[in-house]
């Protein structure tokens, strides 16, 4: 297995309402940042406290068919080898959010708090991997997955099932990834 490398990877939290948890949607054509993203359209995706892209790294791809893909990360540079595909995104009205680079979706993976590409024909409508944005910025999951209370997150909301519980978001934290 290839070693961890220290990054900021993208993970669910508890949400707390930081930048570090609220994102833009910003047009690669016009570089505008918008308040929500436009269904169906490619945008990048950054984090407002870091100003960190979300990333597939190296342009790595989900195995086909069925297979996981590479652990989401945030970056600051786009990937010439994929044509800057790594750091587009596209989200959708079932729920999705989709990768440029092969179009693969977003998924929490294995209850932990990593997000990885994923086959949307495997992911199907399984919870940890349909996501909302708020007003705010926060990217909700739609899961209710055990994720720890201790981490700190970089990218994107989880909206508990159980009411008793306070939500976990999308962050980004220096992590071996």
């Amino acid at each position: 297995a290839p070693s961890p490398r220290q990054g900021h990877a993208a993970i669910l939290s508890k949400c707390d309402g930081g930048t570090d948890q609220q994102w833009q949607f910003v047009s690669p054509d016009t570089g505008a940042a918008l308040v929500q993203p436009p269904l169906d359209t490619s945008v990048h995706v950054r984090n407002q406290a870091t100003g960190k892209l979300l990333d597939v790294p190296r342009c790595e791809r989900a195995a086909e068919p069925y297979g996981p893909g590479p652990v989401i990360e945030c970056g600051t540079g786009s990937n010439s080898s994929c044509g800057d595909a790594n750091q587009l995104w596209q989200f959708h009205a079932n729920g999705t959010i989709t990768t440029n680079v092969d179009g693969q979706c977003i998924n929490a993976y294995g209850g932990t708090q990593k997000l990885q590409t994923f086959s949307c024909a495997r992911q199907g409508t399984a919870a940890n991997g349909l996501f909302s944005v708020s007003s705010s910025g926060e990217i909700k999951s739609k899961d209710g997955g055990p994720y720890s209370a201790e981490a700190r997150p970089f990218v994107f909301c989880h909206s508990s099932l159980h009411s008793s519980e306070k939500e976990t978001c999308f962050s980004s934290e220096q992590v071996d990834v």
